[in-house]
């Protein structure tokens, strides 16, 4: 991201996402395994 996006409110939003990626990354693989 971009220096001037580095804000409280941005890095709350980021370590949401990271968050939510590491809580599903499980599903995440296991849907792109279906995928295949």
């Amino acid at each position: 991201m971009a220096d001037e996006q580095n804000t409280p409110e941005v890095a709350a939003i980021v370590s949401r996402i990271e968050s939510w990626l590491n809580t599903h990354q499980n599903r995440l693989e296991l849907d792109l395994t279906n995928e295949s």
